[in-house]
């Protein structure tokens, strides 16, 4: 369900991590914040993260966000022509008051 993958994407926290005695450094979420949110990967191993499903959500997230931009592109270009309808038809209530009042 592409708001309830949004949702979660938005809850997730992204952080700048290292791993400990390393000097490795990496930005993302935690694999527990993340298998809890998503309820993927092993239950009993959250301490790992695979790509292949932080990939899919984040491609799963894009599709939503297309689809949603899709719709509000849609939603706009109706708004647009009712607009233009409305400016013609103020266009038309104004020169008709003009000349009632010639």
């Amino acid at each position: 369900d592409n708001d309830w993958i949004k949702s979660q994407i938005a809850k997730l926290k992204i952080r700048r991590w290292d791993y400990k005695e390393t000097d490795e450094t990496h930005i993302g979420p935690t694999a527990e914040e993340f298998i809890d949110l998503f309820s993927v990967g092993i239950e009993t191993d959250k301490q790992h993260l695979s790509t292949l499903d932080v990939a899919g959500v984040a491609l799963k997230g894009v599709q939503a966000v297309i689809e949603e931009n899709q719709e509000l592109k849609e939603q706009n270009a109706a708004l647009e022509q009712q607009y233009q309808e409305l400016k013609e038809l103020l266009t038309q209530v104004l020169e008709r008051v003009e000349q009632l009042e010639q």
